[in-house]
């Protein structure tokens, strides 16, 4: 790893401390980032000096949150990842997983909550809850909104570093 490397990587190692992101997480994140191609498992246990099967556990929750890609070439038994380098489509991407994983499932679940609650709410405690329920409700369309909002941007601002 170079000089420019070891820099950017150590960056955001600080910066997932400020944050209390996953050290592991921000180190595989930043190698892919700065790496203008592709890097191998082994290749990244190597230069960060993490074990195969935890490089290998944290690239799948980077795939499934749809920020790396996952790859084999032709010839080789070798698994290897590539990042996209336009930070604002990986964002949008972040993004958008958030918001059909997370905010969509808690958005179509809780009007069910509030709708049974109403039936069975006896007492002070019960009610309270349901009107929690009926705010967090009401928020959740408000981000759902904002978010959407965010995603247009974010895709114009990675068209135009295209």
């Amino acid at each position: 790893m170079g000089e420019i490397d070891k820099k950017f990587v150590r960056m955001y190692q600080t910066f997932g401390e400020r944050v209390g992101a996953d050290t592991l997480f921000v180190t595989i994140w930043s190698s892919l980032l700065i790496e203008p191609g592709d890097l191998s498992l082994e290749d990244l246990s190597r230069r960060t000096g993490y074990s195969l099967a935890s490089i290998s556990s944290k690239a799948k929750v980077l795939v499934s949150m749809g920020i790396v890609d996952k790859k084999r070439k032709p010839g080789s038994k070798k698994v290897y990842l590539h990042m996209d380098k336009n930070f604002a489509s990986i964002f949008k991407r972040m993004l958008i997983s958030k918001e059909e994983r997370g905010v969509a499932f808690v958005k179509e679940t809780i009007p069910g909550i509030i709708e049974e609650g109403k039936k069975s709410a006896k007492t002070e405690r019960d009610k309270k809850q349901l009107k929690i329920l009926e705010d967090y409700h009401r928020q959740i369309l408000r981000v759902e909104k904002i978010m959407k909002k965010m995603i247009v941007e974010l895709e114009s601002i990675a068209n135009e570093s295209e």
